[in-house]
Formats: C-alpha cells, structure tokens, sequence
C-alpha cells in the first residue's frame, strides 16, 4: 500500500512536471510561429515551464511527503548510476535508429544526470551545515532556492537547445530530461520487493 504512494506521488510529480513544460513550450512555439519572432517567445515559455513546473512538484512534494513515513528505500547514487546506464543504452541505441532523437536522449539523460547530481551536492552540503546548526530557516530557503534555479536553468537550457537545433529532436531532449524518473521507479520498485512490501 505505501509502495503505491510513493509511484503514485513521483507519477503525479513527474507528470506535471511533463505537461506543464510541454504545454508552455507548445505555447511558445505557436506564439514564435504566428508572430515570426524566431524562438524569443519559445525561449521565455520554456523557462517559464520550467519555473512553473518546478514550483508546483514541490509544492505537490511538500504536501504529500508529511503524510508518507520517511523510510530509505535506495541511494541517490545508485539511481544516478542508472541514469547513466539508462542514457547511454537508450541514447546510442536511437542514434542508429533516428540520429537527431538518440542525440536528443544524450543532451537530456546527460543534463539531468548533472541536475541530478547538483542536487545530491547541494543537499548534501545544506545537511551537513544543518546539523552542525550553521544554518538558519531563511538561510535553508534561500540556498534551497538557487539550488533549484541552477537545476531549472540546464532543464531549460537542454529544452532550448532541443528546440532550437535540427540536429536535436526536442521529443528527444525531453525524455532524456525524464530517465532519472525511470531510473528512481526501478530502484523504488527493486527495494520495495527486496524488502517484502
């Protein structure tokens, strides 16, 4: 029962994360396409996704995660091995099938291996300053903050370079940007059969 509140809460996060980027981005591109502005209003609904996005799956965390009991079920560092593994299988693997969509796989798995890691990094460091009671709450904030702006600005980044390159397929770019997802279903997954719930 609980292993289903956690797919169910990393589905809901991971969708909308998916459709509010995608959503904007088609806006911008419709909005580029109508006006003929070339990619300015695309660049700005991406980013704007992706604020957007980011905001409301913490949002969405932050509410849900109270509720579920706090049990480690893998390391952070195994799901960023799979990443790893995920995008360089899935991204070679479609260069031989269409070369601009296993591209695509490589800028996105490769990005989000490092937001991935930036946020390992970052969090890291805020709880080793936490515990040693260096930190204040407005202080937390803040560096919680610019962590996930860092994260925001590659996601959108990987996302304009998607859209903007015809070597890149955005669609491409886009799933590369979800493997850290697959890759923490698989290890929530694989823990919660080991462990026998």
């Amino acid at each position: 029962k609980e292993s289903f509140r956690y797919l169910s809460l990393i589905t809901q996060v991971g969708l909308t994360i998916l459709f509010t980027v995608f959503l904007f981005t088609v806006l911008g591109v419709y909005l580029d396409r109508l006006l003929e502005s070339g990619a300015v209003f695309t660049l700005l609904f991406v980013l704007m996704g992706c604020i957007s996005a980011m905001w409301t799956a913490y949002k969405l965390i932050m509410k849900t995660l109270p509720e579920i009991e706090a049990q480690v079920i893998f390391n952070e560092s195994h799901v960023l091995r799979t990443t790893l593994i995920l995008t360089l299988i899935c991204g070679f693997g479609a260069l031989f099938w269409r070369p601009s969509v296993g591209l695509g796989l490589l800028l996105g798995g490769l990005i989000s291996v490092l937001a991935f890691r930036l946020l390992i990094i970052d969090s890291a460091k805020l709880l080793r300053r936490s515990r040693q009671g260096q930190v204040t709450r407005k202080e937390a904030t803040r560096r919680n903050w610019n962590s996930y702006l860092k994260r925001c600005s590659l996601y959108a980044a990987a996302l304009i370079i998607g859209i903007t390159s015809p070597y890149l397929s955005f669609f491409g770019t886009f799933a590369g940007l979800l493997l850290p997802r697959i890759a923490i279903y698989y290890h929530l997954t694989r823990g919660r059969t080991q462990g026998g719930t």
